[in-house]
């Protein structure tokens, strides 16, 4: 398979040809890498390959005739690299695998004229969510996945037992030595009984799959077998709500209580009535003592920690966003605190306040009952109106009544590609 690179700095390139799998596949004559240097392709006296923008504006604009003169040498689909193009995925990889020629413009500056585009472009490719200095990176990852798919660049075996092949994600590996600083290689491994491992090996690519990459398991036609592990995994993980004991405190929860998988509580920790601790939260009184009172929730991800003789008090009614971080400080009662919100030591949230998502409050606020926080550095916006304290009593009782069902109706999903809750 032949690969063709249009690119500005061909120099990026060198040691990616010479080195490790692609180097060999080059070497055998498996795969072929030609970098096409589009300044190349630029006849006037300074090879100029970009100039700046029509209707102003900063950076430079890769030019249209360079460009297309370099196309006019390759043959095969085009791709060009770019944050707004369709995310590179693996199954796009193995499309691409199965074609004897593909070529990437690695882009530059501010991007390419819109021309080549809609002239020479078959697909524009992102990478991800994120801006680079150039495409020449992303069209590394787009070779360098697709290439090992080429016939004979590696072993069949270790392609299928990749992740992604099979869409799930890769199980546990591990080598020499059997044990280190008192981490031992799962006993079924060295087990020499293939059957049974082969199993294992499934079953920790669904729970790597389930705990790190569960939109993939969302429409997944799962085997009979596949949909016994996946049952057992889920299972496993919804037991690992964790209550711990440290320096003698164990944590003494309330009446109907909820804490969801994932979510741990450590030490000395007070709950009241009706309290929801949420996903993947950490609620830690290690150092100092954490009481939450009635009818209050601590949310997905969230942190509750204290540090020595600063404990964290939390009123009754109050609802803790996602993400929040919460630490030796107080809340009063019937507060909202929004999503990604830090609460710092010392700092003090008079009861009927609500702080706003991403605020950041330290302990020189000093603010009034029923008080709008925001800001990083957090301040008091303004007193709160009715319709900010009917948020507050709305954000409460919809976590109250999500805990009734969540008590009710919280079990391993039956249905084969089932939404996971």
């Amino acid at each position: 398979m032949r690969f063709n690179i249009l690119t500005l700095f061909p120099g990026f390139f060198e040691v990616f040809r010479d080195e490790s799998i692609i180097g060999r596949a080059i070497l055998h004559k498996l795969i072929e890498i030609r970098v096409i240097n589009i300044r190349d392709f630029a006849y006037d006296r300074h090879r100029q390959a970009d100039d700046t923008p029509f209707g102003g504006g900063g950076g430079m604009i890769m030019k249209v005739e360079p460009l297309m003169r370099a196309l006019a040498t390759v043959t095969g689909p085009v791709i060009y690299t770019s944050p707004q193009g369709e995310r590179f995925t693996q199954q796009m990889a193995e499309e691409f695998a199965r074609l004897p020629e593909l070529t990437i413009i690695a882009g530059h500056y501010e991007g390419i004229d819109e021309r080549v585009i809609e002239a020479g472009v078959d697909r524009e490719i992102s990478i991800g969510d994120y801006v680079l200095t150039g495409g020449e990176l992303p069209a590394m990852v787009i070779i360098d996945a697709v290439a090992r798919l080429v016939e004979g660049v590696i072993k069949k075996e270790s392609r299928e037992n990749d992740s992604f092949s099979a869409g799930l994600l890769d199980y546990p590996q591990y080598t020499r030595p059997y044990e280190y600083e008192n981490m031992r290689v799962p006993e079924i491994l060295i087990s020499g009984h293939h059957k049974n491992i082969d199993l294992w090996r499934l079953k920790e690519s669904l729970r790597a799959t389930y705990k790190k990459r569960p939109d993939l398991l969302e429409n997944r036609e799962f085997s009979a077998l596949e949909k016994k592990l996946y049952a057992l995994v889920r299972e496993e993980e919804k037991e690992k709500t964790m209550l711990y004991q440290v320096r003698g405190k164990s944590p003494r929860l309330g009446k109907n209580n909820i804490v969801l998988p994932g979510a741990s509580v450590i030490g000395d920790v007070t709950t009241g009535k009706n309290v929801s601790i949420w996903f993947h939260t950490v609620v830690r009184g290690d150092a100092a003592p954490i009481v939450i009172g009635d009818n209050s929730n601590v949310q997905d991800n969230s942190v509750v920690h204290v540090e020595k003789g600063k404990g964290v008090a939390i009123g009754n009614n109050v609802t803790i966003g996602h993400n929040c971080v919460i630490h030796g400080c107080s809340i009063g009662d019937n507060c909202l605190i929004g999503m990604g919100a830090i609460i710092l030591s010392d700092s003090v949230i008079p009861e009927n306040c609500l702080v706003a998502a991403g605020a950041v409050v330290g302990p020189k606020l000093n603010a009034a009952a029923g008080s709008l926080i925001a800001g990083n550095p957090a301040k008091v916006l303004k007193t709160m109106e009715e319709s900010h304290m009917k948020l507050l009593k709305y954000a409460n009782d919809e976590y109250l009544e999500r805990l009734e069902y969540y008590q009710e109706e919280l079990q391993l999903a039956e249905k084969q590609g089932s939404q996971i809750p």
